[in-house]
């Protein structure tokens, strides 16, 4: 026999949100679809205050932005145990949190703490 790696497993993934983005490029507006948790055969529209529910069939647009995934064999996985809690974890300084911010009034920037 060939003798190599076994094959990567296969995993499915259920679609259960979408974010679609009205408008032009420089400016619009966000509206999320989300499936219903109790009743996954139902899809309901958040727009600000208004919930409605959606026909699957049109959550198939060109306005589609994001798309979320869940992977169907982790369904009911807790996710402390997908991502313990990290012991003696360190975060930004004081010092460091404060020149980042300098950084930011001084122009665009971006940065994930």
């Amino acid at each position: 026999g060939g003798g190599g790696a076994p094959p990567p497993p296969h995993f499915l993934f259920d679609l259960y949100a979408v974010v679609h983005h009205v408008g032009a490029l420089g400016g619009g507006h966000y509206v999320a679809s989300v499936r219903d948790a109790t009743e996954p055969s139902r899809w309901r529209t958040f727009n600000d205050g208004i919930v409605t529910d959606v026909k699957v069939k049109d959550l198939r647009s060109p306005s589609a932005y994001l798309l979320f995934y869940a992977r169907r064999d982790l369904r009911g996985v807790p996710l402390r145990e997908l991502f313990p809690p990290v012991e003696n974890a360190e975060g930004l300084s004081e010092a460091d949190f404060e020149r980042l911010l300098q950084r930011r009034e001084g122009g665009p920037s971006c940065f994930v703490s």
